[in-house]
């Protein structure tokens, strides 16, 4: 696993855009675990990690055409892996906020104006483990939940990284999922029961 030089990165370049697969084995070769790695920086999720570095050398050579023979390969493959990545976590984030809201909308359908003292208490455990939460997390939490503001300008307004906010606001829903876990049961069992 060495760094290539520029000149062979530009006869690599030119070799893949010629569709020559023994280019694609050596770059992939040279490259991966070092992709694996860099990814490593953003999730622990082997799995995930694979895919992506796996992705990256697809769409290396399903691009291969537009290739520059001038550009920094290193560079691209890096940029690739990385957008790749970014994808794949807004595409989990946006799945995960699907789930939510239908949990959230099979849960409101039950809740009818029969089961309103019920809703209360769910409301009052919200607020509960909201109230328990670390003040910093807390204040992160709400500035997003109750003032509607973005992650990003939570971060600009605290002087903290855009990682930070988003790991306060992970630590606080996971908190508040397990305090409001139980009261979650106590509904499901009394709706089973009434029906």
């Amino acid at each position: 696993m060495t760094d290539y030089s520029k000149a062979d990165e530009i006869n690599l370049i030119k070799a893949i855009h010629a569709g020559e697969e023994s280019a694609l084995k050596s770059i992939y070769s040279n490259y991966y675990q070092k992709l694996c790695i860099y990814i490593l920086n953003f999730t622990t999720d082997r799995n995930l990690v694979e895919d992506v570095v796996q992705d990256t050398f697809l769409k290396l050579w399903n691009n291969r055409e537009i290739l520059r023979s001038n550009g920094s390969l290193n560079a691209y493959l890096y940029k690739i892996t990385y957008n790749n990545f970014i994808d794949n976590y807004r595409k989990t984030k946006r799945l995960d906020q699907e789930l939510d809201n239908i949990r959230l909308a099979s849960l409101a359908e039950l809740l009818d104006e029969d089961h309103e003292e019920v809703f209360s208490q769910r409301l009052q455990k919200v607020k509960e483990a909201i109230a328990q939460l670390p003040a910093r997390c807390k204040e992160i939490f709400l500035m997003n939940k109750e003032k509607g503001m973005r992650y990003q300008q939570i971060a600009d307004e605290l002087d903290i990284s855009v990682k930070t906010v988003e790991n306060q606001i992970g630590k606080a829903l996971q908190a508040i999922r397990a305090h409001v876990y139980l009261i979650v049961l106590i509904i499901l069992t009394l709706l089973s029961i009434k029906v």
